[in-house]
């Protein structure tokens, strides 16, 4: 699973061949904790289900935590790019992130 954190994703020199990567699916997942980001991804592999999330972030999912996610269907690598760079900090943009927050913001 590729995990990248919007503009912080380097892609493979196999995936930029012309046609092999495109079309293809990036969803935006997000980890509400009182309804405050506590966590974000952006992914180009879908979560089944929050297992899978928590799995991935190594963190026990309660009832205090929510876990949202949204999908674009992206057929170039300009399109990939606006999804990364705008439309996925704006659909982030939501919510406030955690005090106390610590790594990249979303947006």
């Amino acid at each position: 699973m590729k995990c990248i954190k919007c503009k912080h994703y380097i892609e493979s020199a196999s995936q930029k061949e012309e046609g092999s990567f495109y079309p293809h699916k990036i969803f935006a997942c997000v980890l509400l904790l009182n309804n405050k980001i506590d966590n974000w991804w952006v992914v180009e592999s879908r979560m089944e289900d929050n297992l899978d999330a928590a799995d991935f972030l190594k963190i026990k999912v309660d009832g205090n935590c929510r876990i949202l996610r949204t999908c674009w269907n992206v057929e170039t690598l300009d399109e990939r790019d606006a999804v990364l760079s705008k439309l996925a900090a704006n659909w982030f943009a939501k919510w406030l992130v955690m005090d106390g927050f610590k790594g990249f913001k979303p947006y």
